[in-house]
């Protein structure tokens, strides 16, 4: 019961500062995700902030449904691989002149 309280306290919604903690691993991600932008190899279109809770959120959905055998049973290294994929295409700096021409504007 004590361990199940400790881990409600880590609770994002429970406790919004979580969101700015350098404690969570969303805060290593950014730093990973700011040094590929800087190197030119992801868009500069939306902040590392912004990317890194982007993948976590769909790392996390695809492990959701990995566990709940969604739409059927299925592995999780090809799912989770199919997931980077997804987002290494949508963040890619190559994409940012077709974004930009599609809908007219940088976000």
């Amino acid at each position: 019961m004590g361990r199940d309280r400790a881990l409600q306290r880590l609770h994002p919604i429970r406790d919004p500062e979580l969101f700015e903690s350098l404690a969570t691993s969303t805060r290593v991600l950014e730093a990973t995700i700011e040094v590929a932008q800087a190197q030119g190899e992801l868009s500069r279109d939306f902040s590392a902030r912004r990317l890194a809770s982007m993948l976590e959120g769909i790392l996390f959905r695809l492990c959701l449904e990995w566990g709940a055998n969604f739409p059927r049973p299925h592995l999780l290294g090809p799912s989770l691989e199919q997931g980077f994929e997804l987002f290494a295409r949508g963040a890619s700096a190559a994409a940012e002149p077709a974004r930009a021409r599609k809908t007219g504007s940088k976000r």
